[in-house]
């Protein structure tokens, strides 16, 4: 059933869409390798699905790089 306001995707229209640019983490992969180098500490917060679906979704690498960095710049 569809819910008022939704669209409903047309595989014989033409569609637009935009990329957006590549953001630059260095800034914040460096403050945090910093922050735990110097024995403080960083919270994370999982990113979880809609209100529909609460479950997490999957981890991604950030986090592990940041501890990984964090081990070779101090280490």
């Amino acid at each position: 059933m569809k819910k008022p306001g939704a669209k409903i995707y047309d595989p014989n229209k033409s569609y637009t869409y935009k990329c957006l640019p590549k953001v630059d983490q260095s800034t914040v992969f460096k403050n945090v390798e910093d922050v735990l180098g110097n024995g403080g500490c960083v919270a994370m917060f999982p990113e979880g699905g809609s209100h529909d679906r609460a479950d997490l979704l999957p981890f991604k690498a950030g986090i592990a790089l940041m501890t990984f960095g964090t081990i070779v710049n101090t280490g």
